[in-house]
This record gives structure tokens, C-alpha cells and sequence, in this order.
């Protein structure tokens, strides 16, 4: 989920206070050249009353930038692959 609504509180309690903590994420990534695994420190919103968790555009950001590099250092396609 993105950053929608985040100025009115939280999406589910509307707690109007959220806590912005930075996590490191690992995730997978199937390309057409392969999968790749890819580790990104992100920003996230949680509400301290209910626990719900909010990921932001900045976050998504970073994650198709960790994986764009990723995937800039997989070998090309050859004709065999297809």
C-alpha cells in the first residue's frame, strides 16, 4: 500500500499519528533474464495503535532502484534462452 491517505492517520484506526521507522527488506524479483534478490533499507509508517504498516512512494522507489541494479548485473540474454 502506498502513501495514500496518510495525512488523515491511519487507513484503519484513523490514529492520527504514525511512527516512521526504517527497516531493511530482502526481496525476490523474477526478470527475463533470472531472478534476483535484492536487500534495500526502507522507509515505512506504522500506526502504534493498531500495528498497521504503510509502505510510501519513497520506498517503492528504492526498491525499483535496487532492483534495476540487480538486474544490470545479470549477464544478457542469449538466443539461447529464449
Amino acid at each position: 500500500m502506498s502513501d495514500t491517505g496518510l495525512w488523515d492517520g491511519c487507513p484503519r484506526c484513523k490514529n492520527r499519528e504514525m511512527t516512521r521507522v526504517t527497516i531493511d527488506l530482502t526481496f525476490h524479483q523474477t526478470t527475463d533474464r533470472g531472478r534476483v534478490t535484492c536487500c534495500v533499507a526502507v522507509p515505512r509508517s506504522i500506526c502504534p495503535l493498531c500495528g498497521f504498516e504503510v509502505i510510501d512512494a519513497d520506498a517503492e522507489r528504492l526498491m525499483d532502484e535496487a532492483a534495476r541494479q540487480a538486474y544490470d548485473k545479470l549477464p544478457p540474454r542469449t538466443p539461447e534462452d529464449k
